[in-house]
């Protein structure tokens, strides 16, 4: 644990991390299993469970969002 503490300021999210994460949130938001649908649902719901209640923005007219099927990688970007 104190290995992990210390190495947190050197580490950054992987880079489908946004994509996990926006996937869950928009998944709360809409109902819908749009972004993301190859791989199940569950653990990026749970994921993005603790964005509820912080109410982060989503822009769900962004052309990524909009585009079929919806670019993953800039929208989580953009999200993030």
């Amino acid at each position: 644990m104190v290995a992990a503490l210390l190495g947190v300021r050197l580490m950054s999210a992987a880079p489908d991390e946004a994509v996990h994460l926006v996937a869950g949130y928009t998944y709360w938001q809409t109902g819908r299993i749009r972004l993301n649908p190859e791989h199940p649902p569950l653990i990026k719901l749970l994921a993005a469970f603790p964005l509820r209640f912080l109410d982060p923005r989503v822009n769900l007219a962004d052309p990524d969002w909009l585009h079929v099927p919806p670019n993953q990688f800039p929208f989580g970007f953009h999200f993030l």
